[in-house]
């Protein structure tokens, strides 16, 4: 009898077990799927993380950091101190720009090698012209060695033209901070590339609002995240003189005011407070404030700060919606939002509602959030979710759906379905290393790209499985015709930090909901 009690104890045990594992459709990704891609995309977005005295941010993407500091740069009779930083437009009268060369890839028995040359032009700006002072021919030449999947990384930088009215023969060259020599002093110089160089411009809108809340969710660990730029208030408080916005998220001990459209993703897993409705204010960096944009402001702090005279600069980046608020004077968020709203024949940007559904879930107006999603699978094709004028599909779109997708699903307001579908394309959209990528629709190239690894293709589009294709958005573009930050890299970007930290909270959201698994035990 006591045999026989203990068989019916274990099988009521084992009963009640299975009854709270949930049953997932074979057809849906694996829960270990979601576990590497998480844990990848974590390293990935930790690579980019760079410490400043007002505390973390993360940069934009992996890059090639090259800056020329002249402190004798001689224009008339004067002598000047002038720093050229790739991507940033110093003052008014000092920048430098890259653009794009050429790629080419030899694939070997064992091996294959991508070199990549573009080029930096150094300009002195004047108020009727740009005068090209220098320009730097970049060679960027990366080898993965499938033997012992290992990778070797080079650059080779040569000047390749000097206006004689400008000396920049004594100016130094820094790549990654690291000091290389003077231009004057050889052809060509030749540097190994660490495994990751992070950008010198990061995002403090999206990015850096939006890295603690990821990195906090899956490791509850405040010593991982603080002091980060965006937790201390000193941004926001900057911006909004001494009032920001009443959204607030508990991390670790206490609430720090982080502002972002994309809070709501993540409302289930951390406690916040306040989160508002979609609307043009939560693009504050392209607020106007009456004599600056929330990018001049930020901008000021970090010129204050001494982060951008520097070998290694960090500098936020100006997004055209920015260079729309400085031109009008007047707020771009708005501007933006409206835009959105009018792609897809006036239907709207799936991302619009993606956002608006994010929201309305968050409010527990879960109908209205049905709705939107909705909007968003009339638009989705098995690849992606199309969006009027597109060269390729978004990354970004594509997550935030199924994050949407499976706050519903989980609730039990929509079927997995689509959900499920929608994650078997996302895992394949993380990069690998070495991968393919095409800029014209037509050629398509084989690009190593060890420095990308972990990160989530930015755009798509269905060439070699799923390759790097830039998005484009024909509407988009034709209405923000305004200058943002100029080009930092002239090689191929296939990830970045806001398309993978919005990767990772999709992931998050689904295996909470899928699984029934937390953001933390995604990193067991």
């Amino acid at each position: 009898m006591r045999i026989l009690g203990v068989v019916v104890l274990s099988i009521i045990v084992l009963s009640l077990l299975v009854s709270v594992v949930p049953q997932v459709e074979a057809t849906a990704p694996s829960l270990t799927k979601i576990k590497n891609a998480v844990k990848k995309g974590y390293n990935y977005i930790l690579s980019l993380k760079r410490e400043l005295g007002i505390g973390t941010v993360y940069s934009e993407y992996p890059a090639l950091p090259i800056v020329v500091h002249d402190p004798d740069f001689k224009v008339g009779s004067s002598y000047v101190d002038v720093w050229f930083i790739p991507g940033y437009r110093y003052d008014a009268f000092w920048m430098a720009e890259a653009r794009d060369g050429s790629i080419s890839t030899v694939i070997g028995p064992n091996y294959k090698t991508s070199t990549y040359t573009f080029y930096i032009d150094l300009k002195y700006l004047r108020i009727d012209t740009a005068i090209t002072v220098a320009t730097l021919k970049v060679k960027e030449i990366r080898t993965y060695h499938e033997d012992t999947d290992t990778y070797d990384s080079e650059a080779r930088i040569e000047i390749v033209y000097l206006d004689n009215n400008y000396d920049l023969q004594d100016a130094y060259l820094y790549v990654g901070g690291i000091y290389v020599g003077k231009l004057g002093e050889a052809s060509e110089f030749v540097v190994n590339i660490p495994k990751t160089l992070p950008s010198m411009r990061t995002s403090i809108r999206h990015v850096d609002m939006l890295a603690p809340l990821v990195l906090y969710a899956l490791t509850r660990d405040y010593s991982l995240i603080y002091p980060t730029a965006s937790l201390d208030d000193s941004i926001l408080n900057k911006v909004w003189n001494g009032n920001p916005p009443s959204t607030q998220v508990y991390l670790g001990y206490k609430y720090f005011h982080i502002y972002d459209i994309y809070m709501p993703i993540l409302a289930d897993q951390l406690f916040m407070t306040n989160i508002q409705e979609p609307n043009g204010d939560h693009f504050w960096d392209a607020k106007w404030f009456g004599s600056s944009t929330g990018y001049g402001i930020v901008n000021e702090l970090f010129r204050q700060n001494g982060y951008i005279e520097s070998n290694y600069p960090a500098y936020p980046y100006k997004s055209k919606i920015v260079g729309a608020a400085e031109a009008a004077h007047q707020d771009g968020g708005p501007l933006f939002l409206l835009t959105l709203q009018q792609v897809n024949r006036g239907s709207g940007d799936p991302l619009y509602h993606a956002w608006k559904g994010l929201y309305y879930a968050y409010k527990g107006e879960y109908y209205l959030a049905r709705s939107c999603w909705y909007q968003i699978v009339s638009y989705w094709d098995g690849d992606g979710i199309y969006v009027s004028g597109q060269e390729g599909y978004s990354t970004v779109r594509l997550a935030t759906a199924i994050a949407l997708g499976s706050i519903l699903a989980g609730r039990g307001y929509i079927s997995w379905d689509t959900v499920d579908q929608m994650v078997d394309v996302l895992l394949q959209l993380q990069w690998k290393g070495v991968g393919h990528y095409t800029n014209d629709g037509k050629t398509i190239y084989t690009i190593v790209k060890p420095d990308h690894a972990g990160g989530f293709l930015v755009s798509y589009g269905p060439i070699g499985s799923y390759g790097y294709v830039p998005f484009r958005p024909g509407l988009i573009e034709d209405i923000l015709r305004y200058a943002g930050s100029p080009p930092e890299y002239g090689g191929p970007i296939p990830t970045n930090a806001e398309t993978t930290l919005l990767a990772l909270s999709a992931l998050i959201e689904y295996a909470y909901w899928r699984y029934d698994v937390t953001p933390p035990e995604l990193l067991d």
